[in-house]
């Protein structure tokens, strides 16, 4: 493949964790943008391969020797393709998420022929031996009548003919029963974890913080879980990650970023969850080189190489400055975790920002693979700079570091890929899509970007979602909002934290929710910020189910909340999921401490989906 490149209050600043990847292509200029009269598609142009995914590209010159990173990572055929047979294919559950039920319901497409299904799950992705089966007759989908065991497991659906001869089988997908996503104690509910990089402490500013809130029918207002960064200026919670498991113990796992930890380097680190988590890291990573901003975003990914075990990307978005423009390091997952990448993929061009962002792409190839996405919001477009670009990376046996789509920006200070998102499947067709944000600081406003999955790579945009009248900024906050209505097609939540309502940038937030020909582009809910410089929308990302009532709940940071006539605390609001989306506040926490001395930014970075 050739290269291309409820509301809580407290003083802390809270940071919300978006993810986003950045690349660059090496394939020369890109073709000539496509632009639409109504924004549709507006720069979104891919170079993709003509030949073979990834054949014979070279991959993880620095593997790790020895027992760490269990499992047949970087073994057999590069980036496994999607399912042959007939279009025959999974639907949902989604690949690599998590259901609370052990009795989920399985959807598949019709295959041509067939008189029968049977729906085999097993414990392993080579299905040495099925542990459950389920067989329909004359349907496409079928709630299981047993529980399926609690944990990782994998399924794939066989289609039989009239005389219960086998026609073809799907892909083999990854499911996590029994679980919720973002469960950092294993209790069955989704927690809530803010990040808030400029929090003080005595004699320490700008040190920071992350919290962790137990999920509950209504969360306590204060963490049952913290910790602060190790010295002054470490802006520790900057990024934060808590979407999947890395040690394969069945339990959610922390991310951190403090991209000036280290004396200005940078630095990430990882929390094991479990029943009682311990606030000292299991495995610290330090920067590559001075300088590197090692920890501007974090970002667990899912498991991109098939072991079973989820993955992890940090982004240093200056690392090799003068020559690369950023770099970012895949972690593989494992029984045992090392701090040697095993994938290191840079920006071909300098100051391009390549990993100011990253995150996990869901399966958008539908191979049972998770893929993920790289930012480069400084990206230049034929000579125009801070154009921004993204890049999609597949998940194989055999993952490498070329990326296998590339998007563009068109105009001057798009930041194009400064903000990314699985959308997760919008459309419910069995492929994960993507979202891609472009939050202008001048000249106007841009849309945010929905690409669609499928068996070929997107090529290009599938639809945009222009900003609402007067929203600014939009796009700062991006995220997955998980099924919010129930219908199971996933939302989307975008913040506009330079809106200004009754006072400048209070600040606003929009909920788009998914149907089955994409995502509805107009809001089906609006939440608004309090005051004045409250800057709503600053960070937004779906927290999974916190409260248990099976529908996905969103968090909403409003990084420079004020609280008790004090300027810039910041504030992360808590909105429940609803048959019809409610803008009413389940859950609130706001930074309150008299230490704070220049605004902890509560609302800036969440963990989550």
């Amino acid at each position: 493949m050739r290269a291309r490149c409820f509301t809580v209050q407290g003083s802390l600043a809270w940071v919300l964790s978006v993810l986003s990847l950045g690349a660059c292509s090496g394939d020369g200029p890109p073709p000539p943008p496509r632009y639409d009269a109504g924004q549709l598609d507006r720069g979104q142009v891919v170079e993709t391969d003509a030949g073979p995914v990834d054949a014979g590209a070279p991959v993880d010159a620095g593997f790790d020797a020895g027992s760490s990173d269990a499992g047949p990572s970087d073994a057999g055929p590069a980036d496994t393709g999607p399912p042959p047979v007939m279009g025959f294919r999974n639907v949902a559950p989604s690949s690599g998420v998590s259901v609370r039920s052990r009795r989920p319901t399985f959807v598949w497409t019709a295959a041509a022929g067939a008189a029968s299904y049977r729906v085999e799950v097993a414990t392993s992705r080579a299905f040495a031996s099925v542990e459950s089966t389920f067989t329909a007759t004359g349907a496409t989908s079928i709630l299981a009548n047993a529980d399926v065991a609690q944990g990782r497991r994998w399924w794939r659906v066989v289609a039989l003919d009239g005389g219960n001869r086998e026609l073809g089988v799907t892909a083999v997908w990854p499911l996590n029963v029994g679980r919720a996503m973002s469960d950092l104690n294993g209790d069955g509910l989704s927690d809530i974890v803010i990040g808030a990089k400029g929090y003080d402490t005595q004699g320490m500013n700008n040190r920071g913080r992350v919290a962790v809130y137990f999920g509950a029918a209504m969360p306590a207002t204060t963490p049952g879980w913290s910790v602060e960064g190790a010295a002054e200026n470490d802006s520790f919670g900057t990024s934060v990650s808590s979407r999947g498991d890395l040690n394969g113990d069945g339990v959610a796992d922390l991310v951190v970023g403090a991209p000036f930890a280290m004396g200005g380097n940078g630095q990430a680190t990882v929390y094991l969850g479990g029943s009682s988590p311990s606030n000292r890291p299991t495995l610290t990573l330090n920067p590559p080189m001075q300088g590197s901003d090692f920890g501007r975003s974090v970002a667990i990914l899912g498991d991109i190489n098939g072991d079973g075990f989820d993955d992890f990307a940090v982004g240093a978005s200056t690392a090799n400055n003068s020559s690369m423009g950023g770099q970012v390091f895949v972690y593989f997952g494992g029984a045992t975790l090392d701090a040697t990448p095993d994938l290191t993929l840079g920006g071909s061009a300098p100051q391009i920002q390549f990993g100011r962002a990253v995150a996990g792409a869901g399966d958008v190839n539908g191979d049972g693979f998770a893929d993920f996405l790289v930012g480069a919001p400084r990206a230049p477009n034929n000579n125009v700079v801070d154009v921004g670009a993204a890049y999609l990376y597949l998940g194989g046996e055999r993952p490498d570091t070329t990326a296998d789509g590339t998007y563009r920006g068109t105009m001057m200070s798009d930041f194009f890929g400064a903000t990314l998102t699985s959308a997760y499947d919008i459309d419910r067709d069995g492929f994960a899509d993507f979202a891609v944000g472009a939050p202008r600081t001048s000249g106007g406003e841009s849309p945010v970007f929905i690409f669609g999955g499928g068996t070929a790579v997107p090529t290009m945009a599938r639809t945009s979602i222009a900003p609402p009248s007067g929203a600014r900024g939009f796009g700062r906050g991006l995220g997955s909002a998980g099924d919010v209505n129930g219908d199971g097609h996933y939302d989307l939540i975008v913040g506009a934290p330079v809106t200004s309502g009754a006072e400048n940038e209070t600040g606003r937030a929009f909920l788009y929710v998914g149907a089955a020909n994409g995502i509805v582009t107009t809001p089906a809910a609006t939440y608004d910020g309090a005051v004045g410089g409250d800057s709503l929308g600053s960070a937004c990302n779906g927290a999974g189910d916190v409260n248990g009532d099976d529908l996905g709940d969103v968090l909403v940071g409003a990084e420079r909340a004020p609280f008790a006539g004090r300027d810039g605390p910041g504030s992360a609001y808590l909105y429940r999921g609803n048959l019809g989306p409610v803008t009413t506040r389940l859950w609130t926490t706001t930074g309150s401490t008299m230490l704070d001395v220049n605004g902890e930014e509560v609302g800036s970075a969440f963990g989550g989906l």
